[in-house]
């Protein structure tokens, strides 16, 4: 299989360097020197630029040999663009996506129809479903060393009689380094925003 993968950060250089090891051929693209530099190091093909660039995709990096677009840059846009091109190039089409604004379409329309996009990963959403399958666990509710020491989750029950029950999330006080992740409901979970409230 003929991978493309707009973005050779850290998860661009992983995704290529698997791919790799399971016999594919990959090209990277990414507009980061050092980024590039690295990617050189796998056997892979290489072009510095943007991954959301026609001319190069096409006319470098040939785009319409690949069966396969992944774009995972740190920018949304370029990441959707990228994924834009390869559907008109008849690709199988992947993307990060980190902003909700583009993920939250309505219920008529799906990524494929308005972007051309047939699979996203929102590491949000993946940090959430991973935070909420450790959060599950019987009688656990609090993770002194998650991610290496390097955070602390707390589980917070509310009852009825909660001070903050019923306040938008952006007219709560926090302390310093604190923030409401998760919020889990009967209805299901959902990443906060300032606008939504806490309930019981």
């Amino acid at each position: 299989m003929r991978v493309l993968i707009g973005g050779a950060g850290e998860v661009g250089f992983r995704v290529a360097r698997d791919l790799v090891y399971r016999g594919h051929e990959v090209t990277l693209v990414d507009s980061n020197p050092a980024a590039v530099k690295r990617a050189q190091t796998l056997d892979v093909q290489v072009f510095q630029g943007n991954a959301a660039s026609p001319r190069l995709l096409f006319d470098e990096a040939s785009l319409e040999e690949a069966d396969v677009f992944i774009g995972v840059t740190g920018k949304d846009e370029v990441n959707i663009l990228g994924c834009t091109l390869a559907k008109q190039a008849g690709c199988n089409t992947i993307a990060r996506i980190n902003n909700p604004a583009f993920t939250d379409l309505p219920s008529e329309q799906n990524h494929q129809q308005i972007f051309g996009v047939d699979a996203y990963v929102s590491p949000d959403e993946l940090a959430m479903h991973r935070i909420w399958q450790i959060l599950s666990r019987p009688a656990l509710t609090r993770l002194e060393h998650f991610s290496v020491g390097k955070l602390r989750i707390l589980e917070v029950r509310l009852s009825d009689s909660s001070p903050s029950v019923g306040r938008p999330l952006g007219n709560i006080s926090m302390p310093p380094h604190c923030r409401i992740v998760l919020i889990a409901r009967e209805e299901g979970v959902i990443i906060p925003t300032s606008s939504d409230t806490l309930m019981p």
